[in-house]
């Protein structure tokens, strides 16, 4: 996110400025893809929880088909 302003025009040009939002929008997933992937692995697995350590995978490809197409229809590239 810091540095979105500077990195799309370089990276990809101008003519991508526009993408500099969607930067914005992606960049907390990683923080939130971290923790889950340290929850999951050291913790779920360790206990032997296999069925919550898949669960919550299920759950949240279905939660994300599901919101992305309704906001990519309403908000293409932003949704």
């Amino acid at each position: 996110m810091a540095n979105a302003n500077d990195f799309v025009p370089w990276f990809f040009g101008n003519e991508f400025a526009a993408m500099i939002d969607n930067m914005y929008f992606v960049s907390p997933i990683v923080v939130f893809i971290s923790y889950g992937g340290v929850l999951a692995n050291q913790y779920t697995l360790a206990k032997g929880l296999y069925k919550q350590y898949a669960l919550p995978y299920y759950i949240g490809a279905v939660f994300s088909v599901v919101l992305n197409i309704i906001l990519v229809t309403l908000f293409k590239a932003d949704g």
